[in-house]
């Protein structure tokens, strides 16, 4: 086993996989778990877990992490343009209330005209994929030691 890889077990048995890949799953959800905790305090509707998911929602939190990663020096202003590019690419508009049918959204507006909770989102999301990042980090030595006494 490579040190990139790490076994999962579950009910379902045991199964190497990618430890990048299994670190950005991993980001990805705590990142979505602390943003429907803030909705949640705010009183806004909630997406559900992770597991609940649709697929749009999964690809713009992990191009949301592939941002923050990328640059270091992102900003919540940047990340909130790179969410809106992606939401009007895909065919999104401007809408009072969030309609997943309709492709309507209330936060498809510049980032100095959102509201405060909303702006506060896009820094928490920053600061919560560097914090989960870190923490790999500090895990990838003890994984490459467990893999040298292994081999």
């Amino acid at each position: 086993m490579e040190v990139n890889e790490a076994v999962v077990g579950g009910e379902r048995g045991y199964y190497e996989v990618d430890f990048y890949d299994a670190m950005l799953g991993l980001t990805a959800m705590v990142t979505h778990e602390v943003q429907e905790s803030i909705k949640a305090a705010c009183g806004e509707p909630l997406l559900g877990s992770w597991w609940q998911l649709d697929i749009g929602s999964i690809e713009s939190t992990v191009k949301g992490i592939s941002e923050v990663t990328l640059d270091k020096d992102i900003t919540p202003e940047k990340i909130h343009a790179v969410w809106m590019e992606d939401k009007l690419a895909d065919g999104w508009t401007y809408g009072e209330v969030k309609d997943m049918e309709k492709k309507t959204h209330p936060c498809l507006v510049p980032f100095s005209e959102l509201p405060e909770v909303q702006k506060l989102k896009d820094y928490v999301f920053i600061a919560t994929v560097r914090s989960v990042l870190d923490v790999f980090s500090l895990l990838l030595p003890t994984l490459q030691k467990a893999q040298d006494a292994a081999t």
